[in-house]
């Protein structure tokens, strides 16, 4: 086996050989300068993550959060109904509190659930309000027509109608 070999020079003159900087042809302005930008762009790429972070906590930290307790179920009343279109309704729900956010992450879901004709049924629905709005919570719900009521499957939309 053939070890590399390494080639040795000695030079009488120590001033004939390039530094780093010449060899590259740097000067001593060009290195302070790209330093700087180093040091700047470093400082506000960990302010960017740390902003970042605080804004997806959202206020959870501030205020006190309803959804607690994901096997608890929480009784919100409806606050008011929004006809957005013949069959798509805006629902606002009362949070306990004026300070109270939901504590939903983004993308999540809620159940609705209630008793119809001796069954509990229930359904998810994506909240539309953000976890920042203090005080209530808004889901956005497609309605069945009232006067279908054969497929079981409808009825919870039509309970909501009816609201």
């Amino acid at each position: 086996m053939l070890l590399p070999s390494v080639i040795l020079c000695a030079h009488q003159d120590n001033s004939s050989i390039p530094t780093v900087e010449e060899e590259m042809g740097l000067d001593n302005s060009t290195i302070i300068v790209t330093c700087i930008v180093v040091l700047v762009s470093t400082i506000a790429a960990v302010l960017f993550f740390t902003k970042k972070k605080s804004i997806l906590s959202g206020s959870r930290g501030k205020h006190p959060i309803t959804l607690v307790d994901e096997e608890v179920k929480y009784t919100l009343p409806l606050i008011k109904k929004i006809e957005v279109s013949h069959d798509t309704r805006r629902f606002l729900f009362q949070l306990p509190s004026e300070n109270h956010v939901l504590g939903l992450p983004v993308g999540k879901h809620v159940y609705l659930s209630a008793k119809i004709d001796g069954k509990l049924v229930v359904r998810p629905y994506t909240p539309v309000s953000s976890d920042d709005d203090l005080g209530y919570v808004e889901l956005m719900i497609k309605l069945c027509n009232r006067y279908i009521k054969i497929y079981k499957k409808y009825l919870f939309c039509c309970l909501l109608a009816w609201l």
